[in-house]
């Protein structure tokens, strides 16, 4: 990055000078957006040369890629280290970063030997970690690339071993001929070629004598009867409009628990920087074994398809803006995603174009005029900006923001490099273009989506690593037109799961004909008290919710977050000073210092137990563990979930011990606290069975382990569906238990 770019400061400091108030504006003119965004235009900051040789040098550059073919070697070498010692995993993302580095121009130069030699040892380390077909694609690169004619035997036996091990006996068997015609162009000598001869002959043998195996077929239907006037949704439900509700969806019928309502890709995505290097940048699933843009080093795909589509939808003119895109936050990059993903930018006439949008018949924002909502652009750009709620500061940085992307994408379609600021900052289609992105921004505020994925926790090739535990994260932020149809409630009857970036939503539990659809806006009444939940709707999505969980006679405190009674160890709530028991015949008063002084410990001694456990040292972080779960259970209520938290990790130090029996122990006890908590049928409950099943199968507690399977499939079949990864593990791991 150029070192005189920095975006955040440069708009913090302009709006520090003066930052511009909206005025009042005839919307006859423009919109809000693009009045504020003219106003901006007046700002000292675009005429200030640094921004403008940085911009001009880091977008008008040729020398856009930075590949290099010795930087590419250097990690190709590296990765072989790991490879020889037998962290193939390792290995791996090693020769991904080799790959990254290397000129990508077919041939059989210099160059394109580098790309073909990390793609050739990356196929061999796949193969020890039996990823059969990504071996054999990273074969066909090598091979594209100029890998060495005198060579090249080697890897179509690796093919052919790949595909005989995936049941594909006649592709395995072309490329084992294959690989017998090239010995006559290797360096071997007879004696050596004699050998390998043979070894390809008794490939060839087992392929002809073992039996095909039939590819398991992938569902590709959407799961439900598609709606004939809703993108993405079933016909079970209907979307209704309202001036206090807005937009929102209800059930046309009774809907079963599990039942799939919307089935949805994402209109725009951006991956976030912490999965860079291990998710594709275009459907945000894992990338084990990637292939990378052409022409820059910073993003990469899980297959050539995906890389494709995203240089034809956005890539092509995100490539050479990339430095300044990773200056702005991420909702900035999906503002400019947006537009770039629609093709607006493309369009001869953008100052006209929120005109031209279609105005629906049936008066529902976002619909087609014949009334269909087709999650299309249209969808996108109706979806609430909340702009009259939106603070001066978020405002101004929208805009500025807006601004810069809308110069950026203007300079990279230019025909030259010659760069006319004064023209640029007062053009009507810049500042049309400008207004569109800052509009999709102040959406997202209200709008993005986290994409979630399962993932582990250290490294699969640690040699000392007894078990893999794993955590939900967030992995990207998405837009999704047709999920942005749900209402928030703080007690949802759906649930999103996600295959990369496609998500699903779901029933957990049986809706009645003409109640609504209510997803989570990320406020929840099993994680978060009624007066939190409230102050955070208000403050991010400017709404009082009024949701039954909201409205409950009694209200919360609930047993999770109450401290224990000194007299009858029943359920105490804090009030002022004082913790009054909650137990009609006890009521006991008594004072809160000390046990706030003591939880205050507590959660200390866990939290760098935690810390500890995370660094593996697993000894000190027991001790800790134990300390504070000691003290929580002298001053919670026993079903805290605090105490469930404690017991969690302790479990998890346990495991990794290799004392599973330990660990299933305080697991057991946790899921009690869970259950509790949540219920029996909730998502929490799967989800602490799925991890306990883990613990029981490494440990061969068998009966136990058939026990929890069988409670924790149909659960996680109902939120997930049965092609999920999770179900798709207890699965394998209910077929190898039946097998015993």
């Amino acid at each position: 990055m150029a070192g005189e770019f920095n975006w955040r400061t440069l708009w913090r400091t302009a709006l520090l000078q003066g930052c511009p108030f909206i005025s009042s504006c005839n919307e006859e003119h423009g919109t809000k957006e693009e009045h504020i965004i003219e106003q901006c235009t007046r700002l000292a900051l675009w005429k200030d040369g640094r921004l403008q040789r940085s911009l001009e040098t880091l977008i008008c550059s040729t020398a856009v890629s930075r590949k290099s073919d010795e930087k590419a070697e250097q990690l190709r070498l590296e990765g072989n280290k790991f490879f020889q010692k037998k962290l193939y995993q390792k290995a791996v993302r090693y020769y991904s970063k080799a790959i990254l580095h290397a000129s990508q121009t077919t041939g059989c130069n210099q160059s394109t030997s580098q790309l073909s030699l990390a793609f050739a040892n990356r196929s061999a380390a796949l193969y020890y970690i039996q990823k059969w077909k990504l071996a054999v694609d990273d074969v066909d690169r090598a091979l594209k690339y100029g890998y060495p004619l005198q060579q090249k035997y080697k890897i179509l036996i690796r093919k052919g071993e790949c595909l005989r091990n995936q049941g594909c006996m006649q592709d395995a068997t072309i490329a084992l001929k294959l690989a017998l015609d090239s010995l006559s162009e290797s360096t071997l000598t007879t004696a050596e070629i004699k050998v390998k001869s043979e070894k390809i002959a008794n490939l060839l043998r087992s392929c002809s004598s073992e039996s095909v195996r039939e590819e398991k077929a992938t569902a590709s239907s959407c799961g439900f009867d598609p709606h004939p006037s809703i993108a993405n949704a079933s016909r079970q439900i209907s979307l209704q409009y309202s001036t206090e509700k807005g937009r929102y969806l209800v059930a046309e019928t009774v809907i079963q628990a599990g039942d799939v309502i919307i089935s949805e890709k994402p209109f725009a995505v951006v991956l976030l920087p912490d999965h860079y290097d291990t998710h594709c940048h275009y459907c945000c699933d894992r990338a084990l074994a990637p292939v990378m843009c052409s022409h820059c080093i910073h993003v990469q795909y899980c297959s050539e398809v995906c890389k494709d589509a995203a240089w034809e939808d956005y890539h092509e003119v995100e490539c050479p803006m990339w430095e300044v895109l990773q200056e702005i936050d991420s909702l900035g990059h999906l503002g400019v995603r947006i537009i770039l993903s629609a093709g607006i930018h493309k369009e001869t006439m953008i100052s006209s174009f929120s005109k031209s949008l279609p105005t629906t018949s049936n008066g529902i924002p976002g619909c087609r005029a014949d009334g269909i909502y087709q999650a299309d652009y249209g969808a996108v750009y109706s979806l609430q900006t909340h702009i009259d709620n939106q603070t001066q500061e978020n405002l101004f940085q929208a805009s500025m923001t807006g601004l810069l992307l809308s110069i950026c994408i203007h300079i990279r379609l230019g025909k030259d490099n010659s760069v006319h600021w004064d023209a640029l900052c007062n053009d009507t289609e810049v500042c049309a273009l400008a207004g569109l992105i800052s509009r999709h921004i102040l959406q997202l505020r209200c709008n993005v989506h986290a994409i979630t994925a399962v993932h582990p926790q250290g490294h699969a090739d640690d040699p000392g690593r007894k078990v893999e535990t794993t955590e939900q994260v967030r992995v990207a932020s998405a837009v999704y037109p047709t999920v942005s149809l749900m209402n928030h409630g703080c007690d949802p009857n759906v649930i999103a799961s996600f295959n990369g970036s496609d998500v699903t939503i779901r029933a957990t539990r049986n809706i009645k004909n003409g109640e609504e659809i209510c997803h989570s806006y990320g406020p929840h009444k099993n994680h978060m008290p009624v007066a939190e939940r409230l102050r955070k709707l208000k403050e991010q999505y400017f709404f009082d919710c009024t949701c039954s969980a909201c409205h409950m006679t009694e209200k919360e405190p609930s047993d999770w977050s109450m401290f224990k009674c000194s007299n009858c160890d029943q359920p105490a709530t804090l009030l002022d000073s004082d913790l009054v028991c909650t137990n009609q015949q006890c009521l006991h008063k008594e004072s809160a210092k000390e046990k706030l002084m003591l939880k205050e410990k507590a959660d200390n001694l866990f939290q760098e137990g935690v810390r500890c456990c995370d660094k593996e040292d697993v000894e000190k972080s027991l001790q800790l563990l134990q300390q504070s779960l000691h003290i929580h259970e002298m001053v919670l209520f026993k079903h805290h979930r605090t105490i469930a938290e404690v017991r969690d990790c302790i479990a998890r130090c346990y495991a990794l011990q290799g004392d599973f029996i330990q660990s299933a122990e305080h697991l057991e006890v946790s899921i009690k606290i869970i259950t509790e908590i949540y219920g029996r049928e909730s998502i929490e409950h799967a989800q602490e069975l799925q991890k306990l099943t883990q613990i029981l199968f490494n440990g061969k507690q068998i009966k136990k382990a058939k026990r929890a399977i069988t409670q924790a499939l149909p659960l996680l079949s109902r939120y997930y569906g049965n092609q999920h990864e999770s179900v798709q593990e207890l699965l394998e791991m209910q077929a190898c238990l039946l097998s015993l």
